[in-house]
């Protein structure tokens, strides 16, 4: 299973399925587009391609509040997105 999102979009689904996050920031000069868990820097385990978060075989632990923050020489601006990973009930 795949889920495409942008940020700001909320999501449940269940461990294993790949999401993809996008935060289209566009600005003059272009903006830097900076990933955050929790207030931290996204784990090197996640990748970040184009600006969009990718989540390949998500856990739990993959759970929580993702943000992006775009940023140049007139300003910044931050959004979030909360993903929540649920383990298959057997």
């Amino acid at each position: 299973m795949r889920h495409e999102l942008i940020i700001g979009d909320n999501l449940e689904t269940l461990e294993g399925t790949a999401v993809y996050v996008r935060c289209p920031a566009t600005g003059n000069p272009a903006p830097k587009v900076t990933w955050k868990k929790s207030g931290s820097l996204v784990p090197r385990s996640l990748r970040i391609v184009n600006n969009t978060l990718v989540l390949l075989n998500s856990t739990w632990s993959d759970s929580g509040t993702y943000s992006c923050t775009a940023s140049n020489g007139a300003g910044a601006d931050e959004k979030s997105t909360y993903l929540n990973f649920i383990g298959m009930q057997i």
